[in-house]
């Protein structure tokens, strides 16, 4: 009688058992594999080297992919201050062995080649520009074309 309950329970430890095993393998199969960052590129830039911009990022090729690193490097690259935060965006897309493209498409903001008053009468252009430099507004010749300096320098205008 004592063999019966040997046998019994080494049957029923052999169903258990490989029950247990046909029941974890889907599990582990369901979780996804992280994916690597195959290539990490920038476009639309001109004035700024790719080198350039690169630097200020986080991702790199051969990190594994993180979506939430890539919203902070596109915000790292909107801080810098050279890019339209309407136009500059992140994109991904599957790359060729499996893993994940980076692009950042950036828009530079235009250069300040020259400024014009017009309707002038009192105020000569020079005065405006020295209040423009004494209120660090930021508007200038050769200086990026930033809307919120610009806006800034409208309401710093002599009426």
């Amino acid at each position: 009688m004592h063999s019966y309950r040997v046998v019994l329970f080494a049957a029923l430890s052999l169903i258990i058992g490989t029950t247990c095993l046909f029941l974890r393998a889907p599990v582990s199969a369901q979780q996804p594999q992280p994916r690597l960052v195959e290539d990490v590129d920038i476009i639309g830039n001109r004035r700024l080297r790719k080198e350039d911009i690169l630097y200020y990022i986080q991702t790199r090729q051969g990190d594994v992919y993180n979506p939430d690193q890539v919203a902070r490097d596109l915000q790292t690259i909107l801080s810098l201050g050279f890019f339209d935060k309407v136009g500059t965006r992140v994109t991904t897309e599957d790359a060729p062995r499996g893993g994940v493209r980076v692009l950042f498409e950036v828009r530079e903001l235009p250069i300040i080649r020259d400024i014009q008053f017009e309707g002038l009468k009192s105020v000569t252009e020079s005065d405006v520009l020295k209040n423009f430099r004494e209120k660090r507004v930021g508007v200038s010749k050769e200086s990026i074309l930033d809307p919120v300096k610009l806006k800034t320098g409208e309401r710093v205008l002599p009426r």
